[in-house]
């Protein structure tokens, strides 16, 4: 038992012991208590009455904080407290315009860390930007005080607590986590994307409209959470039972379809959907919201009749090998295949290089290297004088850089008039 029969951490210890407290580090072993990752800790829920961590959290991404900070949220009591200091950005960055070149180097070193095992640093901070981040996560009472640890540089020190009021925020908490394990989501720009396009969704739906319309709720959260993986929408469900927010039983038709889409794959074949879905040029965003509506629209109307034979079409498309589906994905999909046409061209594997291409286009139609690069590919490769031009067209609408818009207009007037020598017919490279 500790001094005080309190709990108390110290997250990120490093090779510095604080008497009182549990030192946890993920990298120090012949002075820590436990180690330990301080996303992953293994503490009960409302366990901890404190936990300092001395510049530990600018050494995660920004996504990651999130995920960081509500892992520390989950085990803090009510009323527990939270304290943590972090490189100031702005003031480090002001500081580094004034000094002479040692003292830079010092200050590089503060902001960005050095080249040792968990030394590096990933993010940086403003105490508006941490706040707003302890905020979101369930924190108040955010103060900015003053730094007391490696003063020689510039310092942030936030101090909160964990409000008496926090199941929602909790709750929330636990599910984002329990989401990222289960769908074994490590690449910090798929976290980011997933919390963006879903997350964020269902804590807002959750926050604002849960207590009042509990099934409707969970439906609603069912419909937009499967579209980005059916797993999703049941860690939620399981965990409103488990923390009885609703019964089981009340909710056992609504488990029962969330487990046929996970079965189905739903948002991997999803993906093949839209590939297929038919959509113009330079309105790609809108077409992929009216989409997401229709789909959304599909499995509340499942939900409501218990009636599958609506997805046997989509339960026949090939999967996609994905572990979430949103507008992000597809577009990151659509560049490799973009890049990968580009190389097959260059390499004169020109069937290859077109298909890619086409490819490209059926996932997102607004890019206009692509469109370029199957114009150039046309004539190589004698296609339709008629394709080629539409191409060339849709290049140059979707085009914003002003000399691109010359090179193409310059080579649609070569091709119209048959001056195919004056046409470059090397590949372009997409850098969007």
């Amino acid at each position: 038992m500790l001094e005080d029969d309190k709990v108390k951490l110290n997250i990120g210890c490093g090779i510095f012991y604080k008497p009182g407290y549990i030192n946890i580090d993920n990298f120090e072993n012949s002075i820590v208590d436990e180690k330990s990752d301080a996303e992953n800790l293994n503490f009960n829920e409302n366990s901890v009455d404190m936990i300092e961590s001395f510049h530990l959290i600018e050494h995660f991404d920004y996504i990651n904080c999130k995920y960081v900070l509500s892992e520390w949220f989950r085990i803090l009591k009510s009323n527990g407290r939270l304290i943590i200091e972090t490189p100031d950005l702005v003031k480090s960055l002001k500081k580094f315009q004034n000094v002479d070149v040692e003292a830079k180097k010092r200050t590089l070193n503060w902001i960005f860390g050095i080249d040792n095992q968990g030394m590096s640093h990933k993010t940086g901070f403003t105490f508006q930007l941490l706040k707003e981040l302890l905020e979101e996560v369930g924190f108040n009472e955010i103060s900015n005080k003053r730094s007391i640890s490696h003063t020689y540089e510039p310092g942030l020190r936030i101090e909160c607590i964990k409000p008496k009021n926090f199941i929602d925020y909790q709750f929330i908490s636990i599910f984002r986590k329990e989401v990222k394990n289960r769908i074994n989501i490590n690449e910090s720009n798929l976290l980011d994307s997933l919390e963006n396009n879903c997350i964020s969704q269902i804590r807002k739906i959750f926050l604002e409209r849960f207590k009042n319309n509990k099934k409707n709720t969970i439906r609603e959260i069912i419909s937009k959470s499967a579209i980005s993986n059916p797993l999703i929408s049941l860690v939620f469900c399981e965990k409103c039972i488990e923390y009885n927010l609703i019964k089981k039983e009340e909710i056992e038709k609504e488990l029962q379809i969330v487990k046929y889409l996970m079965k189905i794959e739903f948002h991997k074949r999803l993906f093949t959907l839209w590939k297929n879905y038919k959509k113009g040029t330079g309105r790609t965003n809108e077409f992929f919201l009216k989409f997401l509506d229709q789909q959304e629209s599909n499995i509340l109307k499942m939900l409501e009749n218990s009636n599958i034979k609506n997805f046997d079409y989509i339960a026949n498309l090939n999967p996609e090998d994905i572990k979430i589906f949103n507008f992000h994905v597809v577009q990151f999909k659509s560049l490799i295949l973009s890049n990968r046409g580009v190389k097959e061209f260059y390499n004169k594997n020109y069937k290859k290089a077109i298909e890619s291409l086409l490819n490209s286009l059926a996932l997102f139609p607004d890019n206009s290297i692509v469109h370029w690069n199957i114009a150039k590919l046309g004539i190589v490769t004698e296609m339709d004088h008629a394709s080629i031009i539409e191409h060339y067209k849709k290049s140059l609408t979707l085009a914003f850089n002003k000399d691109i818009k010359n090179i193409l207009k310059q080579e649609i007037k070569h091709f119209k008039n048959k001056e195919y020598e004056k046409i470059s017919l090397f590949p372009v490279a997409d850098m969007i």
